[in-house]
């Protein structure tokens, strides 16, 4: 017989809740030291992911509805508004470059759409 095979469950129970016990503290206590990254101000704000869609890159958005919200929307690299002739806006998406020309999705960088 393996050494699990003659574990009670009862004790596997048992130890499974001590070490939750244990653990649930450090979790606690860590979770009260978590301070979100800064996201730019506006009326609607949606993180963006681009993807690559060679030699740009696109993101799609979900939160802006209207073409009215649509047509004044800003991308942003960070806190940062990026300059007008390094985006376009398609129907309900964003073609666009990196201000430094690097590629979005590992320059380590995130870029949001925002709605002033």
């Amino acid at each position: 017989m393996s050494t699990l095979e003659t574990i009670k469950p009862s004790r596997l129970i048992a130890a499974g809740v001590g070490l939750y016990l244990l653990v649930l503290p450090a979790l606690l206590w860590h979770g009260h030291r978590y301070v979100p990254a800064p996201s730019p101000q506006g009326r609607k704000v949606e993180r963006i992911f681009p993807r690559a869609e060679p030699p740009l890159f696109a993101a799609e958005t979900r939160i802006f509805a209207s073409n009215d919200e649509w047509r004044h929307v800003t991308v942003y690299e960070d806190l940062s508004p990026l300059p007008q002739d390094r985006y376009e806006r398609g129907p309900l998406r964003i073609i666009m470059k990196a201000s430094d020309d690097t590629n979005p999705e590992k320059n380590g960088r995130r870029y949001f759409v925002v709605l002033p």
